[in-house]
C-alpha cells in the first residue's frame, strides 16, 4: 500500500460500523438475541477469514468496510440483551465485566497473532504470516458463533432456562428502575426527549474522548512500536503491544 491507502482501509471500517448501530438493535429487537448476534458474529468471522485471503486493495477495503458492518451490533446488541436483565446500577458491573473481557481479548489476540505469524510461508499455499492470523482467528470465531447460538441467552420473556417466578422479578425489577419512563420505543417523542437531554451530550462527549484514545492504541499501536525500532520483526512487534492491553 502506499500514500493514504493505509488511513483509507482503517476509515472505511467506522463508516458502516457508526451508521448501523442503532439498525442492527432495532433488528435485534424482533429476534431472538441468540439468533441475530451469533449470526453478526459468524458474518464477521467470514469477512475477517476474507481479509486473508483478499489479493487486491480493493478487496481489502470491501472486506473492511463488510467487518465494520457486521461489529456494529455487537456491543450495543449485549449491552440491550444485558439491560433487559439488569436495572442500571446492576447492569454497571456487568458492562465493566463486558469492556474489562473486549480487553483481555485483544491482549490475547496479539498473543495468538505472535504465535500465528511464525507460519511465514506455510501450507500448501504459501500464505504470509499475517494472512495466516486473518484466517485462523476467523476460522476459530466461525466455530464459536456457531456455538453462540445454544450458548448466548435470549429475552426474559422467551428464555427457557427462566422459571415463571425468574420472570416475573426481572419484569418487576426493570419496570421499577424505569419508572414512568419508556425505554422500550424509540419514536419522534422519545428521540426528542434523547436529543434534549444534556446527559447525554455530556456523556456523548466522554466517550468519543475514551474512543479516540482506545482506537488510537487498538490501530496504531503495532506501527508505533515498529517505528521505534524498525529492526524489529512482526511477531516481536506483536509481543510487545500485549503488556498495553493486559494493563
Amino acid at each position: 500500500m502506499t500514500g493514504n491507502d493505509f488511513n483509507i482501509t482503517l476509515v472505511v471500517f467506522f463508516v458502516p460500523f457508526i451508521l448501523f448501530e442503532v439498525p442492527s438493535n432495532l433488528v435485534l429487537r424482533k429476534l431472538a438475541p441468540s439468533t441475530w448476534l451469533s449470526l453478526e458474529v459468524f458474518l464477521l468471522a467470514i469477512c475477517t477469514i476474507g481479509q486473508g485471503m483478499i489479493t487486491t486493495y480493493g478487496g481489502l477495503v470491501t472486506m473492511r468496510f463488510f467487518v465494520g458492518l457486521f461489529e456494529a451490533g455487537l456491543v450495543p446488541g449485549s449491552v440491550f440483551l444485558l439491560a433487559s436483565y439488569y436495572p442500571r446500577f446492576d447492569l454497571q458491573w456487568r458492562l465493566n465485566i463486558l469492556m474489562v473481557a473486549n480487553a483481555l481479548a485483544s491482549a490475547f489476540g496479539g498473543l495468538l497473532a505472535y504465535a500465528i505469524a511464525g507460519m511465514d510461508g506455510d501450507g500448501p499455499s504459501h500464505y504470509k504470516g499475517w494472512r495466516w492470523i486473518f484466517i485462523i482467528e476467523g476460522s476459530v470465531t466461525a466455530v464459536v458463533a456457531i456455538a453462540c447460538k445454544w450458548l448466548v441467552v435470549d429475552w426474559p420473556a422467551t428464555a427457557t432456562w427462566l422459571t415463571d417466578a425468574d420472570r416475573a422479578l426481572i419484569t418487576r425489577r426493570i419496570a421499577r428502575d424505569a419508572g414512568t419512563c419508556r425505554i422500550d420505543r424509540l419514536n419522534a417523542k422519545a428521540l426528542r426527549r434523547c436529543l434534549l437531554d444534556w446527559k447525554v451530550w455530556v456523556t456523548t462527549i466522554v466517550y468519543i474522548g475514551t474512543c479516540n484514545s482506545t482506537y488510537s492504541i487498538n490501530l496504531f499501536a503495532p506501527t508505533i512500536v515498529q517505528q521505534l525500532n524498525p529492526t524489529f520483526s512482526s511477531r516481536h512487534v506483536q509481543a510487545l503491544v500485549i503488556p498495553i492491553f493486559v494493563v
